[in-house]
C-alpha cells in the first residue's frame, strides 16, 4: 500500500486497505511515525525494517485482518519503539504476531501502552534483541495462537493493568534475561501456557504482584514460574491469587536470602501448589488448599520459613527435603489441616536446626503419613517443637531421626498412631507435653540419653494411659511411666492432669451455620439490611460476621444479628462463624439484589448556566416534562447531541416553546447541556438500566457515565482502549476552570481522572465502537 526507503516518514489519517501485500512497508530509513490511520485486510500491517536508525511511533491506529503481522519493527541499537492506543486485531498468518519488535545491538527502549492486541497468528507481544527494555501498561491480549506476551534475551521488562487472556501461553520473559522483571496488576487467565514464565539472569530480581492468575491449565503449565540462574536473585511474589493450574501454582527456582511469597493464595494446582527448588524462601499470609499434590514442596534448597499460613486439603502438607536442605527450616503459626500426605516433612542437613511453632496440625492422613516428621543427616541437628497440636495423624504425630539436643514441650498430641517416636535421637529434652488415645503408643523411644521430664517440681507431660498413684497431691505421680522402646527410658514424673489445663483432645470441630435470613431481598440501594444467623458449636461459638462486619449474639440462644448495608446489583452475604479455639467456618447462603435508590437519595446538583449531566438510573418516566418537574421554572432550556443522526446531530426541548421540539426523552448512557437560571438540586429515581452499552460513532460523542459507582476513567473506557483520543467534561461548580479532559497520548497534565456518575463527557472515538459500562 505505501512503501518508503531510506526516509524520515509522518504518516497521518490514512486507511490502507486490501492491498497484496504489506499496507506499509517502510526500509532501511530513519525515523517513522504513523497515528490516526486504518491499516485492514492486507498481506501485511506495519512493517518497520531493515534496522532503521530513527525511533518509530505507532498511536492510536486501527491494524486488523491483516495476514502478515500486525506491527513489526526492526530497529538500530539504542532507538526506541512507542505503541500506544492501537487497535490490534485478527492479524492471523501462522507466523504472524500482533506486535514483533526487535532492537540490535545494545537495544533500546520499546513502550507499549493501551493496546487491544487480539486474535494473532502467532505471538500477541514478541519482543526480542539482546538488550531491549520493554514497558507494557494498560493492554488486552486475548485469543492469540501462541504467547500473549512473549520476550526474550532482553534486558528490563514491565508489565502493568493489563489484560491476558486466552492465549496459547500468557506472559514468557525468558532466555536468561539480564534486567529485573516485574509483573504487577494483571489478570493473566485461562492461558493454556504458563500464566507468567520469568527466566533471569543471575543476580537480577523478579517482582510478581496483585495480579489475579487463573485457569492457566496446560498439563505443564504453572500459574508462575520464575527463574534466576546460577547463585540466584530475589524473588518477591506477593498478592497474586493464583487457582487451577496444570501444573504447579507457583514454581521457584534460585531464590536467594530475602526472597518471599507473601498474602496469596494457591488452590486446585495439577501437581504441587508452591514448588520451590534451590532456593532460600520465605513465606508469610498464604492459603495453599486443594491442590493435588503436596502443598509446599521445596526440594534441594536453603533456608526456608513459613509463617501464619493455611496448607489445607492437598496431597501432602509441606515437604522440605530433597536430600537433606542446606538452611535451617522454620514453620510457626499455621494450620496445616486435611492433607493426604503428612503435615510437615522436613529432611535437613548435619548440623541444621528445625523450630516447629504454635502449628495446629490435624487430620493428615494418607498411608504412612505423619502430623511432623523431621529428619537430619549425619550426627544429626536440633530441633524445637513448642505449642504445637498435633492430632488425627495416620502414622506417628511426631517422628524425629537424628534429632539431638532438642526440646519438645506444650504440644498436644493425640489420636495418632505413634504419639512421638525417636530414632538415632540423643540428648533431647521432652516435657510438659500432653498425650491421649495415640493408638499404638504414646512414646516410643530408640535413641538414647533423651529426657523426658524437667525433674522435681516442674515435672513431666501428661499420659492419659497412666494409671499411677498421687499420693502426696502434688500433681504429679509417684510411679515413672514406661516409654516403650529399646532406650528403656522412663517420664519420673508424670503429670496428674494434662499440662497447663490445656485439654490433651484439642477442639477441632468447625461450628456448623444452620441459616441465614435476611430481612428483605430486595432492599433499595444504601439500605440497612437486618442479618439473622442461626450458628451453633460443640463448645461455644465466639463470634459471628456478614460480610466482615460483626453480629451480636445478645441472648446467647445461637441466634447472631446485626445489619450491613445494601450495595448496587446482586450480591451473596458473606457469613463466617468462629469458635474459641479458632475453628472457622463460611458460608454463602443468602442473596440480595439492590436495583432502586430512593428518590431522596439520588440527586443531581445544578449551577446557575450551563451544565452537563446524564442519568444513572432508568426513570419509570422518561418524559422531559415528568423528569424535570421538581426544577421547573429554574431552566430554560436542555440539547442533547446525537452522533447517530448526521443530518441533525442537535436536539432541544424549551418549556417556553411548547411546539417545535424534537427531544422529548430523556435515558441513561446520554450527556445533556441544560441551562440553570438559578441552582436548584434535581432529585432521580428509578433502577439499574437493563442494558448499559453505549453505541459509539466516529468523531464527537456525547455520552452519560452508565452506572452507581466513580471509576478512574481508564478503567471506565477500557472496554474501547485504542480507540478514543480525548474526553472533555465539564464541571459547572468551578467557576475558574470548568473544562476537565484526559487525553490517552499524554498521561501527565491530565485533570480529568474519574467519570462519576450522573455527569456527562464528550469523546472523541476513532472508530465505531461500543463502550461497555
Amino acid at each position: 500500500g505505501l512503501y518508503a526507503i531510506y526516509s524520515d516518514l509522518n504518516v497521518g489519517n490514512v486507511t490502507i486497505i486490501d492491498n497484496t501485500k504489506s499496507g506499509i512497508y517502510f526500509y532501511s530509513g530513519k525515523a517513522f511515525t504513523i497515528r490516526n490511520s486504518t491499516i485492514d485486510g492486507n498481506g501485511g500491517g506495519i512493517i518497520y525494517g531493515g534496522s532503521a536508525t530513527g525511533d518509530a511511533v505507532v498511536e492510536d491506529n486501527i491494524i486488523t485482518n491483516n495476514t502478515g503481522s500486525g506491527v513489526l519493527i526492526r530497529l538500530a541499537e539504542e532507538n526506541s519503539a512507542t505503541l500506544k492506543n492501537n487497535k490490534i486485531d485478527n492479524n492471523a498468518g501462522i507466523s504472524s504476531d500482533g506486535i514483533d519488535c526487535d532492537i540490535a545491538g545494545t537495544g533500546g527502549m520499546v513502550t507499549i501502552e493501551n493496546n487491544p492486541v487480539t486474535r494473532s497468528g502467532r505471538y500477541g507481544i514478541y519482543l526480542h534483541g539482546a538488550r531491549t527494555d520493554l514497558n507494557v501498561g494498560n493492554v488486552t491480549i486475548i485469543d492469540n495462537t501462541k504467547s500473549g506476551i512473549y520476550f526474550y534475551s532482553g534486558k528490563a521488562f514491565t508489565i502493568r493493568n493489563s489484560t491476558i487472556d486466552g492465549n496459547g501461553g500468557g506472559i514468557i520473559y525468558g532466555g536468561s534475561a539480564t534486567g529485573d522483571a516485574v509483573v504487577e496488576d494483571n489478570i493473566i487467565t485461562n492461558n493454556i501456557g504458563s500464566g507468567v514464565s520469568i527466566s533471569l539472569a543471575e543476580r537480577k530480581s523478579a517482582t510478581v504482584a496483585n495480579n489475579k492468575i487463573d485457569n492457566n491449565a496446560g498439563s505443564y503449565s504453572d500459574g508462575i514460574s520464575v527463574y534466576i540462574a546460577h547463585s540466584g536473585g530475589l524473588m518477591t511474589i506477593e498478592n497474586n491469587p493464583v487457582t487451577s493450574s496444570g501444573r504447579y501454582g507457583i514454581y521457584l527456582r534460585g531464590g536467594r536470602t530475602e526472597s518471599i511469597v507473601a498474602d496469596s493464595s494457591v488452590e486446585s494446582s495439577g501437581s504441587y501448589g508452591l514448588y520451590a527448588d534451590s532456593s532460600d524462601l520465605n513465606v508469610e499470609n498464604v492459603t495453599i488448599t486443594d491442590n493435588t499434590r503436596s502443598g509446599i514442596y521445596f526440594t534441594s534448597g536453603k533456608a526456608f520459613t513459613i509463617r501464619n499460613s493455611t496448607i489445607d486439603g492437598n496431597g501432602g502438607g509441606i515437604i522440605y527435603g530433597g536430600g537433606a536442605a542446606t538452611g535451617n527450616a522454620v514453620v510457626e503459626d499455621n494450620i496445616i489441616t486435611d492433607n493426604t500426605g503428612s503435615g510437615v516433612l522436613i529432611s535437613l542437613a548435619e548440623e541444621k536446626s528445625a523450630t516447629l511453632k504454635n502449628n495446629k496440625i490435624d487430620n493428615n492422613v494418607g498411608i504412612s503419613s505423619d502430623g511432623i516428621y523431621c529428619k537430619i543427616a549425619g550426627t544429626g541437628g536440633m530441633v524445637t517443637i513448642e505449642n504445637n497440636s498435633v492430632t488425627n495423624s495416620a502414622d506417628d504425630g511426631i517422628y524425629l531421626i537424628r534429632a539431638k539436643k532438642s526440646i519438645l514441650v506444650n504440644n498436644n498430641i493425640s489420636t495418632n498412631g505413634y504419639g512421638i517416636r525417636l530414632d538415632s535421637s540423643l540428648n533431647n529434652l521432652i516435657y510438659h507435653n500432653n498425650f491421649k488415645n495415640n493408638h499404638k503408643y504414646n512414646a516410643y523411644d530408640n535413641g538414647e540419653s533423651n529426657s523426658w521430664d524437667d525433674g522435681y517440681p516442674s515435672g513431666g507431660n501428661y499420659w492419659e494411659d497412666y494409671n499411677g498413684e498421687d499420693v502426696d497431691n502434688d500433681g504429679i505421680g509417684d510411679t515413672p511411666y514406661n516409654i516403650s522402646g529399646t532406650a528403656g527410658a522412663q517420664d519420673q514424673y508424670p503429670l496428674m492432669e494434662p499440662w497447663n489445663g490445656i485439654d490433651p483432645d484439642p477442639d477441632i470441630t468447625y461450628p456448623v451455620i444452620n441459616s441465614v435470613i435476611l430481612n428483605t431481598t430486595d432492599p433499595n440501594i444504601g439500605d440497612d439490611i437486618l442479618v439473622t444467623v442461626n450458628a451453633t458449636d460443640n463448645v461455644e461459638v465466639t463470634a459471628v460476621t456478614a460480610d466482615d462486619l460483626p453480629l451480636s449474639d445478645n441472648d446467647g440462644d445461637d441466634i447472631w444479628m446485626g445489619t450491613i448495608i445494601a450495595i448496587n446489583g446482586t450480591h451473596t452475604v458473606n457469613i463466617s462463624a468462629s469458635d474459641a479455639a479458632g475453628n472457622t467456618v463460611y458460608d454463602e447462603m443468602a442473596n440480595y439484589t439492590a436495583t432502586t435508590l430512593p428518590a431522596s437519595g439520588t440527586t443531581l446538583n445544578l449551577y446557575t448556566g450551563w451544565n452537563l449531566i446524564s442519568l444513572p438510573l432508568m426513570p419509570e418516566d422518561t418524559r422531559i416534562t415528568s423528569l424535570l418537574s421538581p426544577i421547573n421554572g429554574n431552566y430554560s432550556i436542555i440539547w442533547e447531541y446525537n452522533a447517530s443522526d448526521t443530518s441533525d446531530h442537535w436536539k432541544k426541548y424549551d418549556p417556553g416553546v411548547p411546539f417545535g421540539n424534537d427531544l422529548i426523552n430523556m435515558e441513561p448512557g446520554k450527556g445533556y447541556w441544560i441551562m440553570m437560571t438559578s441552582d436548584d438540586i434535581l432529585p432521580i429515581s428509578g433502577t439499574i438500566p437493563e442494558s448499559t452499552d453505549i453505541d459509539l460513532k466516529i468523531s464527537w460523542n456525547l455520552i452519560g457515565y452508565n452506572s452507581l459507582d466513580s471509576q478512574p476513567v481508564v478503567e471506565a473506557l477500557s472496554s474501547i482502549s485504542g480507540n478514543y483520543s480525548i474526553v472533555w467534561a465539564y464541571n459547572a461548580s468551578n467557576t475558574t476552570d470548568q473544562w476537565k479532559k484526559y487525553d490517552p497520548s499524554v498521561p501527565f497534565g491530565n485533570d480529568l481522572t474519574i467519570f462519576k456518575p450522573g455527569k456527562g463527557y464528550w469523546i472523541m472515538v476513532t472508530s465505531d465502537d461500543i463502550l461497555e459500562t
